[in-house]
């Protein structure tokens, strides 16, 4: 398991990961209602909230970005000058794009919105009690910060039968929440992503069969519409205090 910051930035440099990321990932039927999820939820908060410019950080190839409309300007940062490679073709001139490494920005702006996915987590502690004040420093009192939170409860389950080939960190809402407010910030909100995430995840491999993926992912979504109080992961919302 890649874990520390020098091998999981050379794991995310490596050319093939990056042009097969969101296929590998995102094409499944559960991996689709994930990412759509996650693109719905911003861009409503997007429109509701009038944020004029947004900021990416570890956009990877792209994956969220290339499907998040309605600000100004945008800014997309990574490490990885091959995943950067893919990221200015997904996101074709809608973003600026430079690498940054995020432990250590000085952009020299502030954002309406910092919104980052499948990045914070890959970090155990001390090394995210530094993300967070790299992130602060492009934001303002008015700003929001966006990302994705796993579920400890479903995840323990699903890394028993998936291990992951990077680290990852587990919260439960009570954790994630005193996690942010010792590091400065104020939750607004978390948002169930995935509420029924065992059934959804063996409903999704019959996507192997090709006639039925859009009818599963149909059906995946009509699942999602029945709450949780456990669901795979929350989308928090947060400020500075």
């Amino acid at each position: 398991m890649k874990k520390t910051v020098n091998e999981i930035k050379k794991y995310y440099e490596n050319e093939k990961l990056a042009k097969d990321y969101i296929n590998s990932r995102f094409n499944r039927p559960l991996g689709r209602l994930i990412h759509h999820n996650q693109i719905s939820f911003i861009n409503k908060f997007i429109r509701d909230k009038k944020i004029s410019s947004v900021i990416d950080v570890a956009t990877g190839p792209g994956r969220i970005s290339k499907d998040v409309y309605g600000f100004k300007y945008g800014l997309a940062v990574d490490n990885s000058k091959a995943m950067l490679k893919i990221a200015n073709v997904n996101l074709n001139g809608r973003f600026n794009l430079k690498v940054v490494d995020v432990f250590k920005m000085n952009i020299g702006k502030k954002f309406d919105l910092v919104y980052s996915f499948k990045f914070i987590r890959h970090f155990d502690i001390s090394k995210r009690r530094i993300l967070y004040k790299s992130i602060k420093k492009l934001m303002s009192r008015n700003s929001y910060l966006i990302f994705d939170v796993p579920n400890g409860f479903i995840y323990k389950w699903h890394t028993k039968h998936y291990p992951s080939p990077v680290y990852d960190e587990f919260w439960t809402k009570k954790t994630i929440i005193k996690e942010l407010e010792d590091n400065e910030f104020t939750v607004v909100s978390l948002v169930n992503n995935i509420n029924h995430f065992k059934v959804q995840e063996f409903i999704s491999k019959f996507s192997k069969i090709k006639i039925l993926t859009y009818t599963l992912y149909l059906l995946l979504r009509l699942i999602e519409l029945v709450p949780s109080s456990q669901p795979y992961e929350w989308i928090a919302v947060a400020k500075i205090k």
